[in-house]
């Protein structure tokens, strides 16, 4: 159920600890205490409460219950790129398509990542305009990155948006990110083959080819 106002306040949002279940969720996906007590996962019963930041203050959430695949957001509220605090200052970023990924990057020691707000544009979407909205709030943090690694998932919506991503933010400045084959995505590669394999995806991103 979403919520119909729009909170305007940093105290309408759930900043509570995890519970012991969605520590032990979290652990299992490769994620320790530390990078969650970093990356201030809240939550509350049986949801994980993704809190996203900007200046040190909460605009926006995102909550899941563990066990699910859905997310939920309330409704009204602003676009933005979680963990976005992470690249001030930073002259590389890591964009990937959801925030336990950006949680396994900061886990393998790459902590200049955000993640996109609503994941990779649907086969019934004709544009990913509306994905990329979430571009709009955080544009001034992005300005001075030089490179950007699009670390979508490996499949055809997440190579959609980093194709799309690559278009906004330039694909001069841009290396796309592989993973090894028996993986879809950033923490699929932490789970299984480790925070080494992991940075090696970045290590070895390529650049997009640039006519001329």
């Amino acid at each position: 159920i979403e919520v119909k106002k729009e909170p305007a306040r940093q105290s309408d949002f759930t900043t509570t600890p995890l519970t012991k279940e969605g520590r032990e969720y979290l652990n299992g996906r490769g994620i320790s205490d530390t990078t969650i007590g970093k990356c201030k996962v809240a939550g509350k019963a049986n949801t994980l409460i993704f809190n996203y930041y900007k200046s040190g203050g909460i605009y926006s959430a995102k909550y899941r219950e563990i066990g699910s695949k859905g997310f939920r957001r309330e409704k009204g509220t602003r676009r933005g790129l979680y963990n976005i605090d992470s690249v001030r200052g930073r002259k590389e970023a890591i964009i990937c398509e959801g925030e336990i990924d950006a949680l396994s990057f900061h886990e393998a020691g790459l902590a200049s990542v955000v993640s996109v707000d609503l994941g990779a544009p649907g086969e019934k979407d004709t544009t990913t305009d509306g994905k990329l909205k979430c571009f709009d709030e955080c544009s001034k943090e992005l300005s001075g990155i030089e490179k950007f690694y699009l670390a979508g998932d490996a499949d055809g919506p997440g190579q959609r948006l980093n194709d799309a991503i690559a278009k906004r933010l330039g694909r001069e400045k841009c290396l796309v990110v592989k993973y090894p084959e028996d993986c879809k995505d950033a923490n699929d590669v932490l789970v299984k083959h480790g925070k080494d394999a992991l940075k090696a995806c970045i290590a070895n991103a390529k650049p997009i080819p640039i006519s001329g």
